[in-house]
């Protein structure tokens, strides 16, 4: 092998191979780039012939294009530099002398195809190397999805000032990548479309040549924010929001203890609309005040999806019986650690819906009250809220399903009394309340209205002591009660056959010491 590389380097075939994958690795940027410019200098004369250029427009993928054009070319000479590298030899004479020294054919031909090889790899990765530097000027207006995935060569890259998307995990892989510098304006920066996972690693970044720092400032004239683009910004710790931002369209997932300072009043922020959560954890200031407690605008209809996920410094939240409020959105008090209370007065008429895991998470909240108006439930809703001690419902509940993962893991829930009308138990609702020992409904008992009672809705609920079959009851899902290993007594309203110790019926009777067979009393 050395004698192979040596006879490469004396003979200039190497220096050759290294200056023309250069030339070609130039090539590919530069003819991408200056076509628009060399078609317009030939408009006129073609015009004279009858020909008509239109617009002629470049991007990110012109230039690939235009390298992968140019490989075969770089092939065919690579091939034709070397295509003398076993007859050369042979007339010198060199070859039979080292063949009839007892070298075998196969270890001279696989030394050849490693020097091959290896010339034409490094060839190749010089003219990549050049063929990335110059891709992103402000001709492009689109960088694809993958564009530039995996490019682990690429250190510095710049995104010319009129680029309008970048597609998703354009940068991802690029793990030598230490800068990327916006050509673009702060303003222009938030109407850049960011596709998911845009880029996979944290580097120095710079806009309008103003390099990011640990803050955020939205300018005044920005309504709609996507926060997507500081993705590859490490250690961000304060946001700026102006008053007039209407659409959160993406944010900061992954960063935890942002200090957010909102121009308007906490009103207008519950008005936002917010396509994710702000960010993983987060302070928020309106007009200068930090948000502790919040006496809800009766005025308010809704709580945006995502308005205060995360919010660290929330500690209570309070609704009078007299607010207009129809809905609390999807998460939107999810993972507030601090929260305590929420008073949703049961005499509240107009609110009909709490949305999914609008409070997930909120491990210091102990009591909540679920007015009577309120007909739905989101899956999640309460999950997590191990501090939880007592659910009211409100007298003529209209509510007719507990929905999955509703109460599921509220470890310190020990009694709840449920909603006549609710016929349906969700999946894993109770699951994991290790000391809930009553679940009742209210009127009559065994007169109420549930059907069915979802797989492992109750299951693990270690301390519950007691349960009653309404007479309508049918459904079992898959270990309703399985390790309800305290569940002695099971009253039986219905027509179903109970066996103690079966596991059937989703393990309903299968601790049981006494099943109490019972009739609606009139």
């Amino acid at each position: 092998m050395r004698k192979e590389y040596m006879e490469a380097t004396r003979t200039g075939k190497i220096m050759i191979i290294i200056l023309l994958f250069v030339l070609f690795g130039i090539m590919s940027p530069a003819v991408a780039k200056l076509t628009p410019w060399m078609m317009k200098m030939l408009s006129d004369s073609m015009a004279e012939s009858g020909l008509i250029v239109t617009n002629v427009q470049v991007d990110a993928l012109t230039s690939w294009t235009q390298f992968f054009k140019n490989i075969p070319i770089a092939l065919i000479a690579f091939v034709l530099i070397f295509s003398d590298i076993f007859t050369k030899e042979y007339k010198s004479g060199t070859l039979l002398l080292v063949l009839t020294k007892g070298l075998s054919r196969y270890k001279v031909v696989l030394a050849k195809t490693v020097l091959l090889l290896s010339i034409w790899t490094v060839g190749y990765e010089i003219c990549f190397n050049y063929s990335i530097e110059f891709v992103v000027g402000d001709e492009v207006e689109e960088i694809g999805d993958y564009a530039f995935y995996g490019c682990t060569i690429m250190q510095t890259v710049t995104i010319g000032k009129n680029v309008k998307s970048i597609g998703s995990r354009a940068f991802s892989g690029c793990t030598n990548a230490t800068q990327i510098n916006f050509a673009c304006t702060m303003e222009q920066l938030f109407d850049i479309v960011f596709g998911d996972s845009w880029i996979s690693r944290t580097i120095a970044m710079t806009v309008g040549g103003e390099s990011i720092g640990n803050s955020i400032e939205v300018p005044a004239s920005v309504a709609e924010v996507r926060l997507d683009a500081f993705d590859c910004v490490s250690g961000i710790t304060k946001i700026v929001l102006p008053a007039d931002v209407v659409k959160i369209l993406s944010g900061l997932n992954q960063t935890e203890g942002v200090s957010v300072y909102y121009g308007g009043t906490i009103g207008q922020w519950m008005q936002i609309e917010f396509a994710e959560p702000l960010a993983k954890s987060f302070t928020l200031y309106c007009q200068g005040t930090l948000v502790e407690e919040i006496d809800v605008p009766d005025t308010l209809l809704s709580v945006s999806d995502y308005a205060f996920y995360g919010c660290d410094g929330l500690k209570s939240v309070i609704f009078s019986e007299n607010s207009a409020l129809q809905s609390i959105g999807i998460s939107a008090f999810e993972n507030c650690a601090n929260l305590t209370t929420v008073t949703l007065p049961v005499g509240m008429s107009q609110l009909t819906e709490i949305k999914s895991r609008a409070f997930f998470d909120c491990t210091a909240l102990t009591e909540v009250q679920i007015p009577s108006s309120v007909v739905s439930l989101g899956d999640y809703v309460f999950r997590g809220c191990s501090s939880l001690q007592t659910v009211i419902f409100g007298a003529e509940s209209r509510l007719t399903a507990i929905p999955d993962y509703a109460f599921n893991r509220c470890t310190s829930l020990t009694q709840i009394e449920l909603p006549f009308g609710v016929t349906s138990i969700g999946r894993f609702a109770f699951y994991g309340d290790s000391l809930l020992a009553s679940v009742t409904f209210s009127g009559n008992e065994g007169a109420n209205a549930l059907t069915t009672i979802g797989a492992s809705a109750f299951e693990d609920c270690a301390q519950l002591t007691s349960f009653v079959l309404s007479e309508s009851m049918a459904n079992f899902g898959t270990d309703a009660f399985k390790g309800c290993y305290s569940l002695a007594t099971v009253y039986n309203y219905s027509s179903l056959i109970l066996v103690k110790g079966s596991s059937s019926y989703g393990y309903i009777a299968c601790y049981a010491k006494e099943i109490v067979e019972k009739e609606i009393a009139v």
